[in-house]
């Protein structure tokens, strides 16, 4: 996601999605069993994302079927960058 804010006044001068290109090197997986769950925010904790992370803390988590850890790069090739409408 592409924001950039607008100069002299409230808002995004530009907010789009941007599609890169890219390619992922993966050197370590692991598979297993996993659990999931949300910490609600203050607005003091997280100004910028806590009423996104509280919507999702208020969902029902109904089944959680796999786990999967990767450690490895990804590789962004902007050159070949493209915005999403």
């Amino acid at each position: 996601m592409a924001y950039i804010l607008k100069v002299g006044g409230a808002g995004a001068e530009v907010s789009q999605f941007v599609l890169y290109p890219q390619r992922t090197e993966v050197e370590m997986a692991l598979q297993g069993t996993g659990s999931l769950s949300w910490m609600k925010q203050t607005i003091a904790q997280n100004p910028s994302q806590c009423h996104i992370i509280n919507s999702l803390a208020s969902l029902p988590i109904k089944k959680v079927t796999n786990a999967m850890m990767t450690e490895g790069q990804t590789f962004l090739h902007s050159a070949g960058a493209s915005v999403i409408e």
